[in-house]
């Protein structure tokens, strides 16, 4: 029996420790080591990857949620933010930090990245888009990652309305399961890069 867990809403001055614990969390993700360098600067790489997504995306655009001792976090992108593609213009900008990210040798990685996400993510019906779900990996199979996502699910359901996510890794698919997604596609990214399973979760009564 796992004691309860608190919850509150992330702001701006929760990044460090936000930031910390996405790259903790995803250091052994199949997609996060696919593209994001393996070097001397590999946390370096980490940390920029979820300042942007963090910064730049999560936290003006959408929702995030946190336990009160940051141990796990998750972010969603409401229905208006969950498919927002880049422009060229934007995605030539951001090539410097990119390219910091992944390192010059795995860009190509990267940009395939991109553009398989891009292209399964679906463009109807509106929904919203569990974008991040990290916790520790000390404090993992403790019931964080189910208590974040039914929080998060509660007010999607109120409202009736669907879900989406990706994952890379095979045995989060029960998990997800469990909570009423089920796949609607997969995937294998090129360079010999990791499957990539899509996810749809429709709004559950009660």
């Amino acid at each position: 029996m796992h004691a309860p867990v608190e919850l509150r809403d992330a702001d701006a001055a929760d990044l460090p420790t936000l930031i910390e614990t996405t790259s903790q969390a995803y250091r052994a993700d199949p997609l996060i080591r696919y593209f994001v360098r393996d070097d001397k600067r590999q946390e370096e790489g980490l940390h920029g990857l979820f300042d942007f997504c963090l910064r730049e995306q999560a936290l003006p655009e959408g929702q995030v949620t946190m336990t009160r001792d940051g141990s796990a976090c998750a972010a969603w992108l409401p229905p208006a933010n969950a498919r927002a593609s880049m422009s060229l213009l934007e995605q030539v900008l951001l090539l410097p930090r990119m390219v910091r990210i992944c390192s010059p040798a795995r860009m190509p990685r990267l940009l395939a990245t991109m553009r398989l996400l891009e292209r399964h993510h679906p463009t109807a019906p509106p929904h919203h888009y569990l974008y991040l779900l990290a916790v520790l990996p000390e404090r993992q199979r403790q019931g964080l990652g189910s208590t974040l996502l039914q929080a998060g699910l509660r007010p999607i359901d109120r409202a009736r309305a669907a879900t989406y996510l990706e994952t890379a890794s095979e045995r989060n698919l029960a998990f997800y399961r469990r909570h009423g997604f089920v796949v609607t596609a997969e995937a294998r990214l090129p360079f010999d890069g990791p499957w990539v399973w899509f996810l749809w979760r429709e709004p559950q009564a009660g």
